[in-house]
């Protein structure tokens, strides 16, 4: 895979591990790896203009290379990159990475990366570029747009299988007393572990499921918040990414000014922020079984500002339908763009069920 885009950002070296070997995790030969959202303006192998994904560089990249990034993206450069025999990861979704036989050439000296840096300093870097870091291009999922009461009445998330909808509702109250977890910050695999970490007597975070202690820890949200539109009202859980779209605010951040500053006011501020701002949410609605009952527990997949331009769009489209006496037809494939494997990251969340 030939990759070439702009980076804006540079993630830290982190240690990585070769997963479980029986009495435990060993570290790899070549111990860190960097992360790189950037943005790319082609591909040889993949559709990505317009787009953005991570690109991850691993072993010695992390050295000259990624000190090199590190220093101009710190400086407020966005350095081009052209990453020639890199890998495509398909697993949870796409990500590129760099492998042994992988050649990474910074601000390279040619015209196509003339006319990205033009196109970049000019616009794009103020356009937004959805990335395609968790998307499955190989299969689409279908959410039908419902109301939030036609989540009870028509029984969803009771079947064997989970239904996938959108709604369009606004925030009405968010629980901030446990909004987030900490969680393994290691690599396992080609992805963070995630799991959560516990803080030991020394200082050091302990994750039992590496067997690993760690400096620092990442801060991820577990995020419980009720949403209502005009039918009404639900508790739904929002994971990192989709609780970072909500709340505008790093769940480190926001943890932080909870317990460190201990800033009630700010605190306080940041959740009256968020009360009826108005999104599209894409939420998995699936019964969970709690003791000997049943529970419907909507998760939220992914959470978008509404624009309110395309939802006059969809409104006036349904009245037209009805107009006609036309069959409405309200479902829409879309990239499953959220992180279901993090519904199962946490050991705590539970959620208030419809």
């Amino acid at each position: 895979m030939n990759l070439f885009g702009a980076a804006a950002t540079v993630g830290g070296r982190q240690q990585a591990t070769s997963g479980h070997l029986g009495e435990g995790s060993s570290t790899i030969a070549s111990p860190c790896h960097m992360p790189i959202p950037i943005t790319a303006f082609s591909s040889y192998s993949l559709p990505l203009e317009g787009r953005s994904i991570e690109l991850t560089l691993w072993g010695n990249f992390c050295n000259v290379e990624g000190q090199r990034l590190q220093e101009m993206c710190d400086s407020g450069m966005c350095p081009v990159l052209a990453v020639k025999a890199g890998r495509v990861s398909d697993f949870n979704g796409k990500s590129a990475m760099t492998i042994s036989s992988s050649q990474l050439f910074i601000d390279p000296q040619f015209p196509k990366a003339q006319r990205l840096t033009e196109w970049f300093n000019r616009e794009g870097k103020n356009v937004a570029t959805p990335s395609i870091l968790r998307d499955n291009s190989m299969s689409g999922r279908t959410y039908v747009r419902k109301t939030l009461s036609q989540i009870k009445d028509e029984g969803l998330g009771r079947a064997e299988k989970p239904d996938w909808i959108t709604v369009s509702a606004f925030v009405w109250s968010v629980n901030i007393d446990n909004f987030c977890y900490t969680a393994c910050p290691l690599i396992v695999g080609d992805r963070q572990c995630k799991k959560e970490v516990t803080l030991n007597g020394d200082g050091m975070w302990h994750c039992d499921r590496c067997g690993e202690d760690i400096p620092e820890c990442d801060y991820r949200y577990l995020l419980q918040l009720q949403i209502r539109d005009h039918t009404g009202m639900t508790w739904v859980t929002a994971f990192h990414e989709a609780g970072e779209v909500i709340m505008g605010v790093l769940a480190k951040a926001l943890y932080m000014l909870k317990h460190e500053e201990q800033d009630d006011v700010e605190v306080r501020m940041v959740k009256n922020s968020v009360r009826f701002n108005q999104f599209l949410f894409r939420l998995k609605v699936k019964e969970e079984i709690y003791g000997d009952e049943g529970r419907v527990r909507p998760n939220v997949v992914k959470a978008e500002r509404l624009n309110f331009a395309d939802e006059c769009k969809y409104l006036l489209g349904l009245i037209g339908r009805l107009s006609r006496d036309e069959p409405q037809t309200n479902s829409t494939t879309i990239l499953h763009g959220g992180n279901s494997n993090e519904m199962n990251s946490a050991s705590g969340g539970n959620t208030t069920p419809i």
